[in-house]
């Protein structure tokens, strides 16, 4: 609802600098120090259209300055859970049923259905035994954390280790996961996930697995709920045990 993604999405968009580092330290900035601590940012691209291959494009950098044309979106609770929601299919479906032109604005990102905090804690929001939120966090942390310089936003997910290797295809399992638990949270039945998924065809041709794969995590999810046992992942190592970089020579 238009309230609640106003619960999680700030309008400011200037920051200072910082240099990184491997372990998170909470700081404070002017401009956004009232409310945001960590030493790094999301953003998305305020250029867009409807006709690309993904229409909302959010992203992830260290702290840094920012101009017009990467929007903030800073969350006081589970930042890294909505930077994972809006850059899930289901939303970028519905983004584009707002979206008529080519600048993503504040105006459609605060009318975006983003779930409240609340509804995403609580024992009974879960991914068969495991939490939604520390199902989600693993996910996102692999994805996300392929670099030194993202090392405090890891930190921040409880992850003190050297970055992950980037490996295509683990990559698109992690992220078939993650949107098929979005259209779970969403409520999206498997006909119309079906279907809001053929509606990517840009994304369908350059990954022609990309709807069976989904499908197929988000079967494996309702699995999973239904009899109350774990989420058992395709991958082996499971994630957020990806294969890692090797420590730096100094």
């Amino acid at each position: 609802s238009r309230r609640a993604s106003r619960r999680l999405v700030s309008t400011s968009s200037t920051c200072g600098s910082c240099t990184g580092h491997r372990t998170a330290r909470r700081v404070r900035r002017p401009g956004i120090g009232h409310r945001w601590e960590h030493l790094w940012l999301c953003g998305f691209s305020n250029i867009t259209s409807p006709t690309n291959q993904r229409s909302m494009t959010p992203c992830l950098i260290p702290l840094s300055a920012v101009g017009h044309s990467t929007p903030l979106l800073l969350a006081r609770r589970h930042p890294a859970v909505l930077l994972s929601l809006m850059s899930s299919i289901p939303l970028d479906y519905l983004a584009r049923q707002k979206l008529g032109g080519t600048n993503m604005t504040y105006n459609y990102v605060e009318q975006f259905p983003v779930p409240a905090p609340a509804n995403l804690e609580g024992g009974d929001v879960r991914i068969g035994s495991e939490s939604l939120l520390d199902w989600m966090r693993l996910r996102i942390c692999e994805l996300a954390y392929t670099a030194w310089d993202m090392a405090p936003f890891a930190n921040d997910l409880g992850d003190n280790g050297l970055p992950f290797v980037w490996d295509p295809a683990r990559r698109a399992v992690l992220r078939a996961e993650l949107d098929a638990a979005v259209f779970h949270l969403y409520g999206i039945d498997r006909d119309d996930t079906e279907y809001i998924l053929s509606t990517f065809p840009i994304a369908n041709r350059k990954d022609p697995d990309l709807s069976a794969r989904v499908l197929d995590a988000y079967d494996r999810i309702a699995t999973a709920g239904e009899s109350g046992v774990p989420f058992v992942s395709t991958l082996d190592p499971p994630p957020g045990h990806g294969r890692r970089h090797e420590e730096p020579v100094a």
